[in-house]
């Protein structure tokens, strides 16, 4: 039996985009940053007690967005993948390999995050 982990972040998803570099370092939307700071507050409600996964893993995250807006697939995985970072995984470098779906939920936005382990036991 593989471990796993699974638990679902309500919220309006937020697309992590490419590093903006300003003068005097970089910029991160406060948005993007909010976001994963809600991600890493589940995760780390979902984790409490476990181990984090030092091996590989695969992902699967199921986003529930709440309009046909436009959001593209891999910005929606990014923020949820550095999220996870240091609390479920050690690092995002571990995932080799992702599930990403879409679907359109007015009433209940969010996304649900699954991760298993792909080491042998």
């Amino acid at each position: 039996m593989s471990k796993s982990i699974s638990f679902f972040v309500p919220g309006i998803a937020i697309p992590k985009q490419s590093y903006r570099a300003v003068h005097g370092g970089g910029y991160t939307d406060p948005h993007v940053k909010d976001w994963q700071d809600t991600v890493a507050k589940s995760a780390n409600l979902a984790m409490a007690g476990k181990d984090m996964f030092l091996g590989y893993v695969s992902v699967e995250f199921q986003f529930f967005l709440p309009n046909k807006r436009r959001k593209d697939w891999d910005n929606l995985s990014k923020c949820v993948s550095d999220a996870l970072n240091g609390i479920v995984y050690k690092d995002d470098s571990q995932v080799i390999m992702a599930h990403i779906e879409k679907a359109i939920e007015k009433d209940e936005p969010g996304v649900y995050v699954l991760v298993e382990s792909q080491d042998a036991e």
